[in-house]
């Protein structure tokens, strides 16, 4: 190859990047969650135990993760590693000599916020109910002082504080070097004093690293940065604190790079469980099993015991449970009846009233969805077997597992999963009771004081039950965090702008913050016809083998308007999870759609 057309072919490949950004890893389940972390560890079972996996499963799952290589291998030309570093650097940069955006130096229009906040009628993923929704919610806490004060974080979208119980919000940390948000926790003695983990370790094509811890002394209205150089590309899913000695602080700590760990070589090693003992401004590595991003490494859960500071309990990822009596010096793998095998990531509760009784699942690595769910009554020492759910049970556990026991009453636990579950005797038997929210749950908190009081958190948004979760009220409010996919402006009408988005469908500007919903599923590509702007097009997610779109509307948008328009698409195949897509400006009624071959229209 000579090296004038090496450099050509270059400038192409980033031409392609710039108009497939949105390209999705296929390596996706509906809402979102990636494969890639476990096709790793199908290597590493077939290694143990080839009979676990047939060769299409592991074909499958091999050809999902070179998916998820090709797609950042592309965005890291001509480099070999992702530089993660260079991030902090350039916010370091902006930060000594003050520099300003262009928009706060009065060189182009300031930019105002047009929303959406939230979506009306969004349609809730694999429901038939339609409530306001807003995007994914990763982190959720109260105030100890207030029950009306709520924490909460955004996978994208910061960190916003609610004083009146969810029917308003306002946003923290626009100034913050990122808005990727993982983990929230509250000083006990001092609830002006907050924490916020940066970066979100749920595995998913957009999911993205942090740049450490934020701190703040004011209740949040001002931050510092602390244990960046640590935590820079990584995730922070948990911290807790030490209540007796509140400047000690422990972390969990993954792989937080957009679903995508060491293949690109992003060259991040805080992964695993850490300790700071001068409230955040350091952090040491406490429990991490290799040096380098590998199976085993990712720290996802950690708990206190609420009578012994100094005993934890840590989950890492296809490792298991480990136990820690001494403040984090030495930790004990626990087993006694815990799996051994075939399991991923793993979720832990602790009965607060009685600490040594501990509930935990665990993930499949086959399936991807529960595994089992486990129980102690001894500090961990000796496991029993609750079993697996019956029914309509489903979980994307590497994207959607969370824990978590009624601190009053040890046979009331709660499940979050693609929907919301409660069992009330001790995991024997579990009811659906999210079936009327949205779908994928990430968060949960009990209200100090009123432990039937909770709220929980999904791709959806924020809701509040006052009952235990016998009901629900929708607490979305004003809330900005919708991820967008892709969007697109109306040619002459400024009020006029759709995009896609994660997991809460393509949905439309109309001159208000509030938007209206337009189309369901994972909204993909936006176009507008720029030439007859009635005329738009959509596409939604994509699964192996089933081609979903893409779509037309002739009618501005309006929902129900939407129909399929792939006649001359092979429906078989190989697409990835959000397909390309680009509309020709130029040249009346074309459009290029994108499987593993380029299609084109010329009559619309």
């Amino acid at each position: 190859m000579t090296k004038q057309y090496a450099v050509f072919l270059a400038l192409i490949v980033g031409l392609l990047m710039l108009i497939s950004w949105q390209w999705q890893v296929e390596a996706q389940s509906q809402n979102g969650k990636s494969l890639q972390q476990r096709a790793k560890e199908a290597a590493k079972l077939k290694e143990d135990a080839p009979d676990k996996f047939t060769e299409e499963e592991l074909e499958k799952l091999d050809l999902a993760k070179k998916r998820g290589k090709a797609l950042y291998q592309q965005r890291l030309f001509p480099f070999d590693t992702y530089p993660v570093a260079k991030h902090l650097e350039a916010f370091r940069h902006v930060q000594a000599n003050n520099i300003k955006p262009l928009v706060e130096s009065n060189v182009v229009e300031p930019l105002r916020a047009i929303g959406p906040a939230p979506v009306i009628n969004g349609q809730t993923a694999g429901f038939s109910v339609r409530t306001n929704v807003t995007g994914r919610v990763t982190t959720l806490a109260f105030d100890p002082r207030s029950s009306n004060t709520i924490y909460l974080g955004g996978a994208q979208g910061g960190v916003w504080r609610s004083m009146d119980a969810g029917q308003t919000w306002t946003p923290l940390t626009n100034d913050a070097p990122t808005q990727a948000t993982g983990a929230i926790a509250i000083d006990p003695t001092n609830s002006n004093i907050i924490y916020v983990g940066t970066g979100e370790g749920n595995f998913s094509g957009d999911t993205f690293f942090g740049m450490g811890i934020l701190k703040s002394t004011d209740g949040g209205s001002t931050w510092k940065q602390f244990a960046a150089d640590t935590f820079a590309g990584s995730g922070i899913n948990k911290i807790v604190i030490d209540p007796r000695n509140t400047n000690v602080l422990y972390a969990s700590a993954t792989v937080a790079f957009a679903g995508v760990s060491s293949d690109v070589g992003s060259q991040v090693t805080a992964n695993g469980i850490f300790k700071s003992t001068d409230g955040g401004q350091t952090f040491a590595s406490s429990l991490r099993l290799t040096g380098q991003i590998s199976v085993g490494a990712f720290g996802y859960d950690i708990e206190m015991d609420p009578n012994n500071s100094n005993t934890l309990y840590a989950t890492l990822e296809a490792e298991g449970i480990f136990k820690t009596t001494n403040g984090g010096q030495n930790w004990t793998k626990l087993g006694g009846g815990l799996p051994t095998r075939d399991f991923g990531r793993s979720d832990i509760a602790l009965y607060r009233a009685n600490p040594s009784i501990i509930y935990a699942s665990f993930e499949s690595t086959r399936t991807a969805d529960i595994l089992d769910f486990y129980k102690s009554t001894n500090g961990g020492d000796s496991w029993s077997l609750i079993g697996k759910p019956r029914g309509d049970f489903t979980c994307q556990c590497s994207y959607d597992q969370i824990i978590e026991v009624d601190p009053t009453n040890p046979d009331q636990v709660y499940f979050g999963g693609v929907s919301f579950y409660r069992s009330t005797d001790g995991g024997q038997n579990w009811s659906d009771i999210g079936s009327s929210l949205h779908s994928d749950f990430h968060a949960m908190a009990f209200t100090p004081g009123s432990p039937r009081r909770i709220i929980v958190g999904n791709d959806g948004g924020v809701w509040l039950s006052p009952d235990g979760g016998n009901s629900f009220n929708n607490i979305v409010g004003n809330l900005a965090l919708t991820q967008f996919q892709s969007v697109a402006i109306h040619p002459t009408n400024p009020n006029i702008t759709i995009g896609g988005t994660q997991d809460n469908g393509t949905n439309m500007y109309i001159g208000n913050l509030v938007w209206q919903h337009a189309d369901d599923g994972d909204g993909g590509t936006s176009r507008i016809d720029q030439l007859s702007p009635a005329t738009m097009y959509s596409t939604r997610f994509n699964l192996p083998g089933v081609l979903i779109g893409p779509f037309r509307s002739d009618s501005a948008g309006a929902l129900g308007s939407w129909r399929m328009i792939r006649s001359g698409i092979n429906q078989s195949d190989d697409v990835i999870f959000y397909a390309p897509m680009e509309l020709d400006n130029i040249k009346p009624n074309t459009l290029y759609f994108g499987t593993f071959r380029l299609y084109r229209t010329t009559d619309r």
